[in-house]
């Protein structure tokens, strides 16, 4: 660990390093995608030369003019070749720009760093954000906005597809990572997820009991049941089943693909949530599917639904 780190986790008392995580290694981020890139570009090149001459021979069928081509066949072979060698040359400026594009992104992301700590979390991307376990309010997922400003050029291949992680802290500052940019970040995300929903949990069973209402993104619980909220209404519930009408409660990500809807059960979405789907089985035998576009501390609620349902935490659902 570098003393640049070591002051960072000091001054902001999180206690002792446990784990370094650093963006993935060149190679990793951008050499899968340099073959894909040169064979769109050759293709579109060839393409390029080949519309010109499609073009060119309709036109001189209309008008007549094949004779002359054929005449002077060698003369436009060239003038092709011409077409299509320039079309191929700005291809391959083109793939020189993207690489040098690449290079000066990841420089400027080399540096970035994830530290976790016995009493908190640093994250290093140009500034850093600090957390306490205990200062963490909301963890969840979210598909990816990529800004090309932020990110550049490797958003053109780093999977556009997955799902970014958000941490959201005391007064709602806010920390988004990368999932494609970081090394191990399936085990990053499994430690946090069990580091915030450790210190959260007890505050929501404590803030429940004492009949308060929990948010969980667009779903509210309290001890009477779980709500359906609905920011068009103003954040009021437009939907709520009672604890005794609920046989089990289930968080899963659906994915559309192909126009085909798939449910899946997993803690780190590797492609993007079109929505969550909480899926309510009620004790008649009967299903409620919600879908909502955002569930935050998904663990800490489906504590709180195995205690409602009188389970205790980490027991599985019949």
């Amino acid at each position: 660990m570098s003393q640049d780190a070591s002051a960072l986790v000091t001054r902001y008392q999180l206690g002792p390093i446990l784990r370094e995580y650093r963006t993935r290694s060149f190679p990793q981020l951008v050499g899968r995608a340099w073959l894909g890139i040169l064979s769109c570009l050759v293709l579109g090149g060839l393409s390029l030369g080949g519309m010109f001459a499609i073009v060119q021979l309709g036109v001189f069928l209309v008008t007549g003019a094949w004779e002359r081509v054929r005449e002077e066949w060698l003369e436009w072979l060239s003038i092709e070749l011409i077409l299509g060698g320039s079309a191929l040359l700005i291809a391959f400026l083109l793939l020189l720009l993207l690489i040098l594009m690449a290079l000066i992104i990841k420089g400027r992301i080399h540096s970035w760093r994830i530290y976790v700590c016995t009493e908190g979390l640093l994250v290093k991307k140009g500034r850093v954000n600090a957390f306490r376990w205990e200062q963490i309010d909301a963890l969840w997922q979210k598909p990816a906005e990529h800004d090309l400003l932020r990110h550049g050029i490797l958003v053109l291949w780093q999977r556009p597809d997955t799902c970014d992680v958000h941490i959201r802290g005391a007064g709602g500052r806010q920390v988004v990572l990368e999932p494609h940019l970081w090394s191990h970040f399936g085990e990053l995300f499994a430690f946090l997820d069990r580091q915030i929903s450790a210190r959260l949990l007890p505050r929501a069973l404590n803030a429940l009991n004492a009949g308060e209402a929990l948010d969980f993104g667009d779903l509210q619980v309290n001890q009477h049941g779980v709500s359906l909220l609905r920011p068009e209404l103003g954040g009021k519930a437009s939907a709520t089943v009672p604890w005794s009408d609920i046989g089990d409660l289930k968080i899963k990500i659906r994915r559309s693909r192909l126009g085909l809807s798939t449910f899946v059960d997993e803690p780190l979405a590797s492609r993007p949530t079109d929505h969550y789907c909480v899926v309510i089985e009620k004790r008649d035998q009967t299903c409620i599917r919600w879908d909502v576009p955002t569930v935050t501390n998904v663990s800490v609620l489906l504590a709180i639904k195995e205690t409602q349902l009188g389970k205790p935490p980490g027991q599985a659902a019949p």
